[in-house]
Protein backbone atom coordinates (compact mmCIF):
# COMPACT_ATOMS: atom_id res chain seq x y z
CA UNK A 1 0.00 0.00 0.00
CA UNK A 2 1.56 3.26 -0.88
CA UNK A 3 2.06 6.03 1.61
CA UNK A 4 -0.92 8.33 -0.23
CA UNK A 5 -3.06 5.53 0.43
CA UNK A 6 -2.01 5.16 4.27
CA UNK A 7 -2.81 8.75 4.73
CA UNK A 8 -6.21 8.62 3.39
CA UNK A 9 -7.03 6.01 5.40
CA UNK A 10 -5.98 7.91 8.60
CA UNK A 11 -8.18 10.29 7.44
CA UNK A 12 -11.04 8.48 7.45
CA UNK A 13 -10.58 6.40 10.88
CA UNK A 14 -10.34 10.16 12.39
CA UNK A 15 -12.90 11.15 10.63
CA UNK A 16 -14.84 7.95 12.45
CA UNK A 17 -13.58 8.70 15.77
CA UNK A 18 -14.07 12.05 15.52
CA UNK A 19 -18.17 11.97 15.15
CA UNK A 20 -18.22 9.22 17.82
CA UNK A 21 -16.25 11.47 20.20
CA UNK A 22 -19.04 14.25 19.74
CA UNK A 23 -21.61 11.37 20.92
CA UNK A 24 -20.41 11.32 24.05
CA UNK A 25 -21.10 12.87 27.19
CA UNK A 26 -17.83 13.54 29.02
CA UNK A 27 -19.27 15.22 31.92
CA UNK A 28 -21.29 12.56 32.97
CA UNK A 29 -17.93 10.25 32.69
CA UNK A 30 -16.13 12.54 35.27
CA UNK A 31 -15.72 9.38 37.31
CA UNK A 32 -14.59 6.94 35.26
CA UNK A 33 -10.38 6.85 34.64
CA UNK A 34 -9.01 9.36 32.06
CA UNK A 35 -8.09 6.17 29.99
CA UNK A 36 -11.70 5.81 28.77
CA UNK A 37 -11.97 9.55 27.75
CA UNK A 38 -9.35 10.07 25.15
CA UNK A 39 -10.45 8.45 22.11
CA UNK A 40 -6.86 6.15 22.60
CA UNK A 41 -7.94 4.01 19.11
CA UNK A 42 -7.62 7.76 17.28
CA UNK A 43 -4.46 8.32 19.16
CA UNK A 44 -3.42 4.46 18.77
CA UNK A 45 -3.84 5.08 15.15
CA UNK A 46 -1.73 7.95 14.53
CA UNK A 47 1.13 6.70 16.57
CA UNK A 48 1.51 3.84 14.47
CA UNK A 49 0.98 5.52 11.04
CA UNK A 50 3.99 7.80 12.23
CA UNK A 51 5.54 5.10 12.87
CA UNK A 52 5.03 4.06 9.03
CA UNK A 53 5.70 7.15 7.96
CA UNK A 54 8.68 7.52 9.75
CA UNK A 55 9.86 4.26 8.34
CA UNK A 56 8.71 4.86 4.47
CA UNK A 57 9.87 8.51 3.98
CA UNK A 58 11.80 9.57 6.73
CA UNK A 59 13.32 12.45 5.07
CA UNK A 60 10.27 14.08 4.34
CA UNK A 61 9.11 13.49 8.16
CA UNK A 62 12.27 14.88 9.39
CA UNK A 63 12.21 18.28 7.29
CA UNK A 64 8.17 18.29 8.68
CA UNK A 65 9.62 18.13 12.53
CA UNK A 66 11.93 20.75 11.81
CA UNK A 67 9.42 23.22 11.19
CA UNK A 68 7.69 22.28 14.90
CA UNK A 69 9.44 25.07 17.55
CA UNK A 70 9.86 28.07 19.33
CA UNK A 71 10.84 30.78 17.12
CA UNK A 72 12.92 33.40 18.71
CA UNK A 73 14.76 36.93 18.08
CA UNK A 74 18.26 36.56 17.49
CA UNK A 75 19.24 38.64 20.40
CA UNK A 76 16.82 38.85 22.73
CA UNK A 77 16.69 41.81 25.23
CA UNK A 78 15.98 40.82 29.41
CA UNK A 79 14.52 43.85 29.79
CA UNK A 80 11.86 44.32 27.08
CA UNK A 81 8.58 42.06 27.10
CA UNK A 82 8.41 39.17 24.29
CA UNK A 83 5.69 38.38 22.12
CA UNK A 84 4.83 34.96 21.40
CA UNK A 85 2.30 34.69 18.62
CA UNK A 86 0.32 30.80 18.75
CA UNK A 87 -0.95 29.83 15.96
CA UNK A 88 -4.35 27.91 15.53
CA UNK A 89 -5.32 24.76 13.65
CA UNK A 90 -4.33 23.77 10.51
CA UNK A 91 -2.06 26.63 10.69
CA UNK A 92 1.69 27.49 10.67
CA UNK A 93 4.54 30.10 11.23
CA UNK A 94 3.10 31.72 8.34
CA UNK A 95 -0.30 32.39 9.79
CA UNK A 96 1.41 34.81 12.16
CA UNK A 97 3.63 36.60 9.53
CA UNK A 98 0.97 39.62 9.11
CA UNK A 99 0.70 39.94 13.20
CA UNK A 100 4.72 39.57 13.47
CA UNK A 101 5.55 41.82 10.97
CA UNK A 102 3.22 44.90 12.54
CA UNK A 103 4.86 43.76 16.01
CA UNK A 104 8.32 43.80 15.03
CA UNK A 105 7.98 47.10 12.79
CA UNK A 106 6.86 48.81 16.12
CA UNK A 107 10.28 47.52 17.80
CA UNK A 108 8.68 44.78 19.64
CA UNK A 109 10.72 41.88 20.41
CA UNK A 110 8.58 38.35 18.88
CA UNK A 111 8.49 34.90 18.49
CA UNK A 112 6.14 32.46 17.48
CA UNK A 113 5.41 29.01 18.80
CA UNK A 114 4.82 26.52 15.69
CA UNK A 115 3.80 22.98 16.26
CA UNK A 116 1.73 20.21 14.72
CA UNK A 117 -1.52 21.91 14.48
CA UNK A 118 -3.94 18.72 14.57
CA UNK A 119 -2.43 16.21 17.68
CA UNK A 120 -3.61 16.26 20.92
CA UNK A 121 -3.93 20.02 22.40
CA UNK A 122 -2.37 18.42 25.84
CA UNK A 123 0.59 17.58 23.84
CA UNK A 124 1.07 20.31 21.76
CA UNK A 125 0.90 22.61 25.50
CA UNK A 126 2.79 19.84 26.69
CA UNK A 127 5.76 20.71 24.00
CA UNK A 128 4.90 24.82 24.72
CA UNK A 129 5.70 24.36 28.13
CA UNK A 130 9.07 22.78 27.53
CA UNK A 131 10.04 25.61 25.58
CA UNK A 132 8.75 28.05 28.11
CA UNK A 133 10.30 26.52 30.83
CA UNK A 134 13.95 26.67 28.55
CA UNK A 135 13.19 30.38 27.88
CA UNK A 136 12.76 30.68 31.46
CA UNK A 137 16.03 29.31 32.80
CA UNK A 138 17.86 31.25 30.22
CA UNK A 139 16.34 34.76 30.62
CA UNK A 140 14.61 34.60 34.63
CA UNK A 141 13.64 38.49 34.13
CA UNK A 142 12.19 37.95 30.51
CA UNK A 143 8.15 38.82 30.67
CA UNK A 144 6.06 37.13 28.13
CA UNK A 145 2.67 38.42 26.50
CA UNK A 146 1.56 35.34 24.42
CA UNK A 147 -1.01 36.49 21.47
CA UNK A 148 -3.22 33.79 20.16
CA UNK A 149 -5.06 32.60 17.55
CA UNK A 150 -8.07 30.54 17.78
CA UNK A 151 -7.03 26.98 19.28
CA UNK A 152 -3.87 28.44 19.98
CA UNK A 153 -5.63 30.07 23.18
CA UNK A 154 -6.52 26.82 24.30
CA UNK A 155 -2.95 25.90 24.00
CA UNK A 156 -1.16 28.68 25.71
CA UNK A 157 -4.28 28.48 28.89
CA UNK A 158 -3.41 25.01 29.31
CA UNK A 159 0.10 25.83 29.85
CA UNK A 160 -0.28 28.94 31.65
CA UNK A 161 -3.04 28.00 33.99
CA UNK A 162 -1.51 24.11 34.76
CA UNK A 163 0.68 22.69 37.21
CA UNK A 164 3.63 22.94 34.41
CA UNK A 165 4.09 26.83 34.68
CA UNK A 166 7.14 28.28 34.57
CA UNK A 167 6.06 31.45 35.56
CA UNK A 168 6.93 34.99 33.77
CA UNK A 169 4.21 35.39 31.38
CA UNK A 170 2.46 39.23 32.17
CA UNK A 171 -0.51 38.91 29.30
CA UNK A 172 -2.55 35.97 27.38
CA UNK A 173 -4.65 38.42 24.92
CA UNK A 174 -6.34 35.34 22.54
CA UNK A 175 -7.93 36.14 19.52
CA UNK A 176 -11.17 34.42 18.71
CA UNK A 177 -10.79 31.32 21.33
CA UNK A 178 -13.11 28.89 21.62
CA UNK A 179 -13.30 28.13 25.11
CA UNK A 180 -16.45 26.11 24.96
CA UNK A 181 -15.52 24.91 21.49
CA UNK A 182 -16.95 24.84 18.13
CA UNK A 183 -19.36 22.89 16.20
CA UNK A 184 -16.97 23.47 13.54
CA UNK A 185 -14.48 20.92 15.01
CA UNK A 186 -16.52 17.58 13.36
CA UNK A 187 -14.66 18.97 10.09
CA UNK A 188 -11.35 18.57 10.75
CA UNK A 189 -10.42 15.72 8.42
CA UNK A 190 -12.52 18.02 5.67
CA UNK A 191 -10.02 20.91 6.63
CA UNK A 192 -7.14 19.08 6.98
CA UNK A 193 -7.83 17.68 3.15
CA UNK A 194 -8.18 21.23 1.98
CA UNK A 195 -5.37 22.45 3.16
CA UNK A 196 -3.03 19.88 2.40
CA UNK A 197 -3.77 20.36 -1.29
CA UNK A 198 -3.31 24.11 -1.17
CA UNK A 199 0.39 23.06 0.06
CA UNK A 200 0.57 20.52 -2.39
CA UNK A 201 0.07 22.95 -4.90
CA UNK A 202 2.20 25.98 -2.90
CA UNK A 203 4.86 24.35 -0.88
CA UNK A 204 8.04 22.79 -2.70
CA UNK A 205 9.01 19.47 -0.61
CA UNK A 206 5.58 19.09 0.25
CA UNK A 207 4.58 15.37 1.36
CA UNK A 208 1.42 12.98 1.65
CA UNK A 209 3.71 12.05 5.34
CA UNK A 210 3.34 15.53 6.43
CA UNK A 211 -0.16 14.77 6.67
CA UNK A 212 -0.02 12.17 9.27
CA UNK A 213 2.89 13.67 11.09
CA UNK A 214 0.93 16.79 12.13
CA UNK A 215 -1.86 14.56 13.71
CA UNK A 216 -4.56 13.09 12.85
CA UNK A 217 -7.47 15.14 13.58
CA UNK A 218 -7.54 14.96 17.21
CA UNK A 219 -7.41 18.76 18.20
CA UNK A 220 -10.47 19.04 16.14
CA UNK A 221 -11.76 15.73 18.68
CA UNK A 222 -10.73 17.91 21.96
CA UNK A 223 -12.51 20.96 19.96
CA UNK A 224 -15.92 19.29 20.05
CA UNK A 225 -17.64 21.00 22.83
CA UNK A 226 -17.96 19.23 26.28
CA UNK A 227 -14.89 17.45 24.81
CA UNK A 228 -13.13 15.44 28.04
CA UNK A 229 -9.95 18.28 26.85
CA UNK A 230 -12.14 21.38 27.18
CA UNK A 231 -14.51 20.08 30.30
CA UNK A 232 -10.95 19.29 32.33
CA UNK A 233 -9.16 23.07 30.89
CA UNK A 234 -12.55 24.72 31.70
CA UNK A 235 -12.96 23.71 35.73
CA UNK A 236 -9.36 25.35 36.00
CA UNK A 237 -9.24 29.49 37.74
CA UNK A 238 -7.32 32.02 35.39
CA UNK A 239 -3.84 32.58 36.89
CA UNK A 240 -3.48 34.93 39.35
CA UNK A 241 -0.94 37.50 37.90
CA UNK A 242 -1.65 37.03 34.33
CA UNK A 243 -4.25 39.74 32.22
CA UNK A 244 -6.08 38.18 29.90
CA UNK A 245 -8.18 39.43 26.84
CA UNK A 246 -10.16 38.06 24.58
CA UNK A 247 -11.04 39.50 21.14
CA UNK A 248 -14.05 37.95 19.52
CA UNK A 249 -15.89 38.63 16.07
CA UNK A 250 -19.58 39.05 15.18
CA UNK A 251 -19.03 38.63 11.13
CA UNK A 252 -19.75 35.21 10.23
CA UNK A 253 -16.81 33.97 7.92
CA UNK A 254 -19.74 33.03 5.40
CA UNK A 255 -20.83 36.61 4.66
CA UNK A 256 -17.41 37.80 3.78
CA UNK A 257 -16.98 34.85 1.41
CA UNK A 258 -20.38 35.26 -0.41
CA UNK A 259 -19.49 39.22 -0.51
CA UNK A 260 -16.82 38.48 -2.33
CA UNK A 261 -18.68 36.05 -4.75
CA UNK A 262 -21.29 38.82 -5.26
CA UNK A 263 -18.83 41.68 -6.07
CA UNK A 264 -17.20 39.57 -8.60
CA UNK A 265 -20.00 38.62 -10.40
CA UNK A 266 -21.15 41.71 -10.58
CA UNK A 267 -17.51 43.82 -11.69
CA UNK A 268 -17.84 40.60 -14.43
CA UNK A 269 -20.81 42.25 -16.10
CA UNK A 270 -20.39 44.48 -19.30
CA UNK A 271 -19.98 47.71 -19.38
CA UNK A 272 -23.08 49.32 -19.28
CA UNK A 273 -24.17 51.80 -21.94
CA UNK A 274 -27.36 52.94 -23.36
CA UNK A 275 -28.77 50.17 -24.42
CA UNK A 276 -27.26 47.63 -21.45
CA UNK A 277 -29.07 49.53 -18.83
CA UNK A 278 -30.02 45.81 -16.92
CA UNK A 279 -26.13 45.53 -16.75
CA UNK A 280 -25.83 48.72 -14.91
CA UNK A 281 -28.69 48.07 -12.54
CA UNK A 282 -27.88 44.73 -11.87
CA UNK A 283 -24.68 45.69 -11.15
CA UNK A 284 -25.41 48.67 -8.73
CA UNK A 285 -28.07 45.96 -7.15
CA UNK A 286 -25.01 43.21 -6.72
CA UNK A 287 -22.53 45.63 -5.02
CA UNK A 288 -25.52 47.11 -2.53
CA UNK A 289 -26.14 43.28 -1.75
CA UNK A 290 -22.41 42.50 -1.03
CA UNK A 291 -21.76 45.77 0.84
CA UNK A 292 -24.82 44.52 3.08
CA UNK A 293 -23.52 41.19 3.61
CA UNK A 294 -20.57 42.58 5.04
CA UNK A 295 -21.83 44.69 7.64
CA UNK A 296 -24.53 42.41 8.86
CA UNK A 297 -23.65 41.26 12.80
CA UNK A 298 -24.08 37.96 13.53
CA UNK A 299 -23.44 35.88 16.93
CA UNK A 300 -20.48 34.71 15.55
CA UNK A 301 -17.32 34.70 13.59
CA UNK A 302 -17.97 31.54 11.59
CA UNK A 303 -16.58 28.62 13.83
CA UNK A 304 -16.44 30.59 17.46
CA UNK A 305 -19.91 31.64 18.37
CA UNK A 306 -19.50 34.75 21.15
CA UNK A 307 -20.73 32.80 23.80
CA UNK A 308 -17.98 30.41 23.24
CA UNK A 309 -15.00 32.68 22.95
CA UNK A 310 -15.95 34.29 26.46
CA UNK A 311 -14.14 32.71 29.70
CA UNK A 312 -15.36 32.98 33.08
CA UNK A 313 -13.28 36.02 35.25
CA UNK A 314 -12.37 37.60 32.16
CA UNK A 315 -13.47 40.98 31.28
CA UNK A 316 -11.48 42.65 28.68
CA UNK A 317 -13.64 41.48 25.99
CA UNK A 318 -13.52 42.96 22.40
CA UNK A 319 -15.73 42.07 20.08
CA UNK A 320 -14.91 43.61 16.14
CA UNK A 321 -16.95 43.63 13.02
CA UNK A 322 -14.96 41.09 11.72
CA UNK A 323 -14.81 37.19 10.99
CA UNK A 324 -12.23 34.03 12.25
CA UNK A 325 -9.67 34.47 10.03
CA UNK A 326 -9.77 38.57 9.42
CA UNK A 327 -9.26 38.95 13.04
CA UNK A 328 -5.65 37.35 12.73
CA UNK A 329 -4.31 37.47 9.52
CA UNK A 330 -4.41 40.10 7.17
CA UNK A 331 -7.03 39.60 4.01
CA UNK A 332 -7.08 41.76 0.61
CA UNK A 333 -4.37 43.94 2.39
CA UNK A 334 -6.33 45.11 5.27
CA UNK A 335 -4.33 44.48 8.72
CA UNK A 336 -5.71 42.14 10.61
CA UNK A 337 -8.71 43.53 12.70
CA UNK A 338 -7.60 42.41 16.04
CA UNK A 339 -4.38 44.37 15.48
CA UNK A 340 -5.34 47.74 16.87
CA UNK A 341 -5.89 45.64 20.09
CA UNK A 342 -3.24 44.01 20.47
CA UNK A 343 -1.17 47.09 19.55
CA UNK A 344 -2.96 48.84 22.72
CA UNK A 345 -2.35 45.93 24.99
CA UNK A 346 1.31 45.14 24.01
CA UNK A 347 2.27 48.63 24.54
CA UNK A 348 0.61 49.03 27.98
CA UNK A 349 2.98 46.14 28.75
CA UNK A 350 5.85 47.29 27.83
CA UNK A 351 5.47 50.74 29.52
CA UNK A 352 4.86 53.27 26.63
Amino acid sequence: MSVQKVCIAGLLLSFFVTERAAAIDWKKLEGMESGLMTSPALDLAAQVLDDCAWKFSGRARAAEERKWALYLPGNIDENRPLVILVHGMDGDRASCADLAGLLEKDGVQTGVFCYPAEEPLSRASETLAQNCIALRETFPGLKVDFVTQSMGGLIARDYIEGDGYAGGVDRLIMICPPNEGSGWAALAPVSKLVVNEWRWRHEPGWDAVWMIGEGLCQAGRDLIPDSRFLWELNQRDRRAGVKYTIVAGNEPVGNRVMADLVDDFASALPVATDDQWPSRQISAASHAWAAELRWRIGKSDGPVSLSSARLAGVSDVVVLHADHLALFESIDGREPAAWPVVRERVEAGDGK
